[in-house]
């Protein structure tokens, strides 16, 4: 089966992850991603595997029988090969050790691929800035080449598609460079890389650039589909008006409409044959300022056919020119009126002042359509978002009025938002807010009849509560007279507020499932953790206020209604004009942190490192006081540490968190680094800490797919243990331990030789001296 890969196969990790992933569901791969971005996978069991991308020392389409036969003594197997570049490993052996151990050396082996692509990304950067260059000049040209172009037949989805396929080779040039340069930088400084990180906005880069490539092969086949010539037709026969004016009305008009990504409308008219004839080239520019300038073009073209040119000053035109051809008697006339240009060729013995004033007329009339089409659709698009609650009947009518004062005019309401027209009528209209009596879309007709004859109009219900109605007689009698009776008619929306409220429970308990769900029933095998490392500071405590403001809004709805019906039952009818503004705001304030909470959201990291941490170092270097941590010169007696580097961050259900990294050599020199990582989560209760270390304790990552080791340790609730057994045997033997001590639980993974079997004291008095 294909399936879809990031689109650089240097984005090394990205790739890792990806085919990992897949073999944890029972897809293996069996091939690195070819055309398209598109890997071959296989069925098989679901089970962890290793997959590794490694430069080839030279250009070679498969290693060399040595590097073979030793990478299978190690537990790695030969998958397949990237563009004579990169070789592609498998290895289903958790306790086999990694291909490369020492960074700086595996950074020297991606020195030939580096520099390739540094010569690739700058032949596509010189590309890129060279066809940027001639579309300026296109679209700034003063000379013929702007008329070629806009006289040429490419319509603006192909020219998109164009520019599209150039946009997106750049960026996979680009992007490649920027990966790899991103992965060799830390292990240019001696640090070792994740060989794992997020990949799905790499996945949906390589579709995006699939679908690019694809419009512009549609693209390719349209245009050689296209025919070499394309006929006139009658200008009668076109639904659309076509931009012309008849000479001699001897010959009916011959039109065609030409598709130019730079006109938004161009029509290529002709009339006449023989000793008279007359041809028209009119142009609606898609970016007003080129009108100027293909003015320019074309009388540069007549003058460097060696035709005068003169100017004319017409009525209602912003340029004219008048050109001619002594040996055929032609004329030429060009005028321009804002984005419109017109190019005419005509037979007459002259051109009269009357010929230009008529298609002076004819741009004139185009241009006033125009604006009243836009006037039209303006006056469909206006929306205004709700900005008072709707049981506040008196600030809802309020603010419909005031927008009739404005001039704009309620349509409908969709959902939230009320649907206004514009027109340069001020009204001193009243609109009047009555509930529904049953569950109905409009009013009964004879309702309706009735309130007609007092002078009302019905405009819309709105969100199934209240019938809106509009009166612009101000001596007309108000729709409610008696505030008692006008409570009476509320009891179908007080009995439907009452059933919202008692599924108000019901709908919070699914939100806060929505909310906790991720934390602890997740994808993968630590969402709590995952979500500890990844969660925005301060972000649940985001959700929280969110949440109790939409409760808050709820109760305020029934609380303004029972305030209402209270009111009207008492006999004091509605206060009107009732202010709304500060409503507006709040509600306004509120929208904008919702969006922008969901936003935040959707774009927060889904992988990876921890993030959104803080320094946790001091100014010489040192990490601050408060730092947990297992001091990697105390387990291994050593003086000095060659890399030191501490972060923290604080959640509302992780008050304190730190992430250290520590490396120094060990008895082999500068080649053999150990490394130790502690990770330490205070939790704001012990069952979170047990959460935390159930996770930890079972990521198979660590603990190489086998069941980690409990110790009983004195003052620690629990201490696990998982590594390798002959720890003297290995070059790079791995081992990690879990500890926890009432809600505290720190996890050290550690590369060196010594036992951390037997160092339980060392851990008991790290957790109880910072607790």
């Amino acid at each position: 089966m294909l399936k879809l890969m990031p689109m650089n196969i240097y984005d090394v990790a990205a790739q890792q992850a990806r085919m990992e992933d897949q073999a944890a569901r029972g897809w293996f791969a069996v091939s690195v991603p070819g055309i398209f971005f598109l890997a071959v996978f296989e069925k098989g069991e679901p089970k962890a595997v290793r997959y590794r991308l490694e430069p080839a020392p030279v250009k070679e389409s498969c290693p060399d029988p040595e590097r073979l036969a030793a990478y299978q003594s190690m537990g790695w197997e030969y998958v397949d090969t990237s563009g004579k570049s990169m070789h592609l490993w498998r290895c289903d052996d958790p306790d086999a050790p990694e291909l490369h151990t020492d960074p700086e050396t595996e950074a020297q082996a991606y020195d030939r691929l580096f520099r390739r692509q540094q010569k690739v990304t700058q032949f596509w950067a010189a590309v890129t800035a060279l066809l940027a260059v001639l579309a300026v000049q296109t679209l700034l040209t003063e000379r013929t080449l702007l008329v070629w172009s806009v006289q040429e037949w490419k319509p603006l989805w192909r020219e998109a598609a164009y520019w599209g396929f150039l946009l997106a080779l750049a960026l996979a040039a680009f992007r490649q460079w920027w990966s790899l340069r991103r992965y060799l930088r830390p292990l240019r400084a001696g640090v070792p890389v994740c060989h794992r990180r997020p990949y799905r906005l790499a996945c949906g880069l390589s579709l995006a650039i699939m679908l690019l490539w694809g419009i512009y092969i549609a693209s390719l086949c349209a245009d050689m589909a296209d025919p070499r010539s394309r006929p006139f037709e009658p200008a009668e026969t076109f639904d659309e008006p076509v931009p012309y004016i008849t000479e001699k009305g001897l010959q009916e008009v011959q039109a065609i409409h030409w598709d130019n990504w730079l006109t938004t409308d161009q029509w290529w008219t002709f009339e006449g044959m023989g000793d008279w004839e007359t041809e028209n080239r009119y142009y609606r520019l898609r970016f007003p300022w080129l009108a100027d300038d293909l003015v320019d073009g074309i009388l540069a073209d007549y003058q460097e056919k060696g035709w005068p040119v003169m100017a004319w000053q017409i009525p209602g035109l912003d340029e004219t020119w008048v050109s001619t051809r002594d040996d055929y008697g032609y004329w030429f006339l060009v005028v321009r009126l804002g984005d419109q240009v017109w190019s005419i060729s005509t037979g007459t013995t002259e051109p009269t002042i009357d010929l230009a004033e008529r298609y002076a007329a004819v741009l004139a009339e185009v241009q006033q359509k125009e604006r009243g089409e836009r006037s039209m659709s303006g006056r469909q698009e206006y929306r205004e978002f709700r900005p008072v609650e709707l049981y506040d009947v008196a600030a809802v009518e309020s603010w419909l009025e005031e927008r009739d004062r404005e001039g704009y005019h309620l349509l409908r309401f969709r959902g939230l938002y009320g649907i206004f027209y514009q027109d340069c009528s001020v009204a001193l209209s009243r609109y009047r807010l009555q509930p529904l009596l049953r569950k109905e879309k409009s009013p009964p007709p004879e309702m309706t009849d009735a309130y007609r004859e007092l002078g009302w109009e019905y405009v819309c219900t709105l969100a199934g509560t209240f019938h809106i109605w509009r009166c612009g007689d101000p001596a007309a009698p108000e729709l409610d007279t008696d505030p008692v009776v006008q409570s009476m008619g509320y009891g179908y929306l007080e009995r439907k507020m009452r059933r919202h409220l008692l599924r108000l429970p019901a709908i919070l308990l699914v939100c806060l499932g929505i909310c906790v769900l991720p934390w602890f029933w997740g994808a993968g095998d630590m969402p709590l953790v995952d979500q500890l490392e990844h969660a925005l500071p301060g972000e649940g405590l985001f959700w929280l206020l969110m949440a109790a403001a939409a409760v808050g809004f709820e109760l305020l709805d029934a609380f303004r209604m029972r305030r209402l019906l209270r009111s009207l039952g008492t006999g004091v009818p509605l206060e009107r004009p009732r202010s709304w503004r500060l409503q507006k705001r709040v509600t306004q304030a509120v929208m904008v942190l919702i969006w922008a909470g969901v936003l935040i959201s959707w774009l927060l990291p889904d992988g990876g490192d921890p993030h959104f941490t803080r320094s946790a170092m001091d100014g010489d270097g040192e990490p601050l006081a408060e730092v947990v941590y297992v001091d990697l010169r105390e387990l291994e007696g050593s003086e000095e540490l060659t890399g030191f580097s501490a972060e923290r961050k604080s959640l509302l259900l992780a008050p304190r968190m730190y992430w250290t990294r520590q490396s120094t050599e060990g008895p082999g020199g500068p080649l053999n680094l150990i490394s130790g990582n502690t990770s330490y989560y205070r939790m704001g209760t012990e069952g979170l800490a047990l959460r935390v270390e159930e996770e930890l304790k079972t990521w198979q990552e660590w603990f190489g797919g086998g069941e980690p080791e409990r110790l009983k340790v004195p003052g620690l609730d629990s201490f696990w243990w998982a590594g390798d057994e002959q720890l003297s045997r290995r070059e790079d033997p791995c081992q990690c331990v879990v500890a926890r001590r009432g809600n505290c639980v720190l996890m050290f993974s550690y590369t060196g030789h010594k036992d951390l079997r037997i160092q339980t004291d060392y851990f008991a008095a790290v957790l109880m001296k910072f607790q």
